[in-house]
């Protein structure tokens, strides 16, 4: 596997979307935004998205899936506004564009009026949902995002897609690294399915369903009609079902199905002033972060982590190391750029 500097991967990334008609900004959102996924660990959501989203924009999907074609340069509007909430139209834009702005607007509200909520439609591909919220914890605020996705994920007893695995995210500012919660309501993201793929490497039993409903370790299973299954069996489900209202029927769209998009959601931002000093609200985290990480271990362990504490160090680490890339997404990317006549 071809081992890679960020920056390299972010500048072919960018110069890609580019040359394919996306303005300088929709290309630096997009590109950073994957290149950071691979920063943070999770390759799933990183630059392995690019020959996905490359044939979303040119008409020719490598996933099938019911919604429009990425849209370029997409007039992002705000179709309903009040002092603290308002709604979005994302005119079928990359969804780390239409995301990043929506937590922009969130934040500007908590600013003024203590909370902000923005609900967003009609958008492509949010991506790693982790890096929204992270935009209001180094605001100091507390940020949290509620995505709908396609159908992907077997309800509990039954067979097939039928709900989202519908991600959820908060982010916590301390005196340090933020807390980050971020994850899918699936065992797995169906991108780690993806990753596995293209390695040709085998995934444990309980990860997704065939489609015939039995349990597979293969991910072409996956690809080809299967299932993801709910973490915590009834847990992760009900936890969907209620994402399914507030990132799908609370922004206007229809549930499950009936959706034609990729995702719709809901992002939140809470100035934490309003409440309590900002000074007082971090000594209490950074007390919660020691007295838990002091907390007496099991044998074989040698550290509890927080929350999103990984991924930092992943970051930290990949930053100096630079990122593998596997072989066949690195051969893709470059045939896309050959295509481009970028190399």
């Amino acid at each position: 596997m071809p081992l890679l500097k960020a920056d390299e991967l972010r500048d072919l990334s960018i110069k890609i979307f580019e040359r394919l008609g996306a303005s300088r900004e929709e290309a630096e959102i997009v590109s950073n935004h994957l290149v950071e996924s691979n920063l943070m660990g999770h390759d799933s959501h990183g630059v392995v998205r690019i020959p996905e989203y490359v044939g979303r924009i040119v008409g020719k999907p490598v996933l099938k899936v019911d919604a429009p074609p990425i849209k370029l340069k997409a007039n992002i509007r705000i179709i309903k506004d009040s002092l603290t909430t308002a709604l979005i139209d994302g005119d079928w834009g990359f969804g780390q564009v239409v995301a990043k702005k929506a937590m922009d607007i969130a934040i500007k509200k908590a600013k003024e009026y203590n909370v902000g909520l923005v609900a967003a439609k009609n958008c492509d591909h949010v991506g790693r949902v982790g890096d929204f919220t992270l935009m209001a914890a180094e605001q100091d605020m507390i940020g949290m995002m509620f995505v709908k996705t396609v159908p992907v994920m077997a309800p509990v007893g039954g067979k097939g897609r039928v709900l989202g695995n519908n991600p959820i995210s908060i982010a916590v500012p301390s005196s340090g690294k933020p807390l980050l919660l971020d994850f899918a309501m699936s065992v797995v993201a169906g991108g780690k399915i993806i990753v596995a793929a293209e390695k040709g490497e085998r995934i444990p039993e309980n990860w997704i369903i065939n489609s015939e409903g039995k349990p597979s370790n293969d991910p072409k299973d996956y690809l080809e009609g299967g299932a993801l299954l709910p973490f915590a069996k009834h847990k992760g489900y009900a936890l969907s079902v209620m994402v399914e209202v507030l990132g799908g029927l609370l922004a206007g769209v229809g549930g499950l199905k009936d959706y034609i998009g990729i995702n719709s959601f809901l992002a939140m931002a809470i100035n934490i002033e309003a409440f309590l000093p900002l000074k007082e609200f971090k000594a209490k985290v950074d007390k919660l972060i020691r007295d838990i990480k002091s907390a007496e271990k099991v044998d074989g362990v040698d550290e509890i982590l927080l929350p999103g504490e990984m991924e930092f160090r992943n970051k930290e680490r990949k930053l100096k190391e630079g990122i593998y890339i596997p072989d066949k997404t690195w051969k893709d990317i470059v045939e896309i750029a050959k295509n481009l006549n970028i190399f």
